[in-house]
């Protein structure tokens, strides 16, 4: 049975850091102008922003812009992906374990099991007098994220357009945010 069948939401996205693995190698002569330019691309939320910023992109480096369409634009931007990626906009856990297991991957077998263990141990054990510290109900990350957010909400303008609808000016920017439908034209409700 097919797998779609069992995750109908799911698609598959490439990861945007082994994408520019890629083009540094096809694009050797412009890394500079490619990584300056593509992360932002990448991770854009709405079409306007994308297509400014890709212009920027493949005007900068040329041959790219082939290159990402033959990939497939809904594969590697979160403004075009077919569903939520929910901020995950690179692979999976074992990437991560392979970086931080490459210096004792030569040992014999019982020892290297034995680091994995120690390594697990170390992060249990963080995460477990993490909370401790915290003084709410979220995290110190989860915090310190929304104290970030609330310094520049605090920048903008709302006008409340009814109960649920509101419109918010963002420097030369408007939105308009549903919370009854969880919706907003920066599209960020609807891709994370």
């Amino acid at each position: 049975m097919p797998l779609k069948n069992f995750f109908p939401q799911a698609f598959h996205g490439i990861c945007m850091y082994h994408l520019l693995n890629n083009l540094k190698t096809k694009f050797w002569n412009k890394t500079k102008e490619l990584e300056q330019h593509y992360i932002r691309t990448a991770k854009t939320y709405n079409l306007q922003d994308f297509h400014v910023l890709f212009y920027t992109l493949y005007s900068a480096v040329p041959g790219v812009k082939e290159y990402l369409e033959a990939v497939g634009l809904d594969r590697w931007t979160r403004a075009h992906a077919p569903s939520r990626r929910y901020n995950i906009m690179t692979t999976n856990i074992s990437e991560s374990l392979n970086v931080v297991l490459v210096k004792v991957r030569e040992l014999p077998i019982t020892a290297f099991v034995n680091e994995i263990r120690l390594l697990c141990q170390k992060w249990f054990h963080e995460r477990r007098t993490k909370p401790a510290g915290c003084t709410t109900m979220m995290s110190k990350d989860v915090e310190m994220k929304l104290e970030e957010r609330k310094d520049r909400a605090q920048a903008m303008g709302v006008i409340c357009a009814d109960q649920y609808t509101f419109d918010v000016v963002d420097g030369d920017r408007n939105y308009c945010v549903d919370m009854a439908l969880w919706t907003c034209t920066c599209q960020k409700f609807q891709l994370d």
